[in-house]
């Protein structure tokens, strides 16, 4: 397995398809770096970043998610649980503002927009 390295191209893409592999499959901070050379390693093979995405939505484990992008199933032992069930909120919807705000008040910024214009909430609506 090659190393990760901040410079390679790409590496930009790499940060993003890890963070979207880490909401949907609750992955904890400690399994980042395994993660992010498995990612890297895949692209380095020529597996396009648009099918990371997509890929990433489609399947329900990380495991099946890097089997579908040609990682072999060995490599992620241990890494990820099962899907969280997460909502799509479109980011022009009441419920986002809401979101929104909830995000800026709790974490102190506010929340990112996919290539779909929204993101994948725990509910409609962030809690009371």
């Amino acid at each position: 397995m090659q190393q990760a390295d901040d410079r390679d191209p790409g590496m930009g893409d790499r940060y993003l398809a890890r963070g979207q592999m880490r909401i949907m499959y609750r992955l904890v901070e400690e399994e980042d770096p395994k993660l992010l050379q498995l990612v890297a390693d895949a692209m380095r093979k020529g597996v396009p970043t648009d099918d990371f995405f997509e890929t990433i939505e489609e399947n329900e484990t990380l495991r099946d998610c890097l089997a579908a992008l040609g990682i072999d199933p060995k490599e992620c032992e241990g890494l990820g649980r099962e899907k969280t069930p997460l909502v799509f909120v479109s980011g022009d919807s009441p419920a986002f503002k809401m979101w929104e705000a909830h995000y800026r008040k709790e974490a102190g910024h506010g929340v990112p927009l996919n290539n779909r214009f929204g993101w994948y909430f725990p509910s409609e609506y962030p809690p009371a």
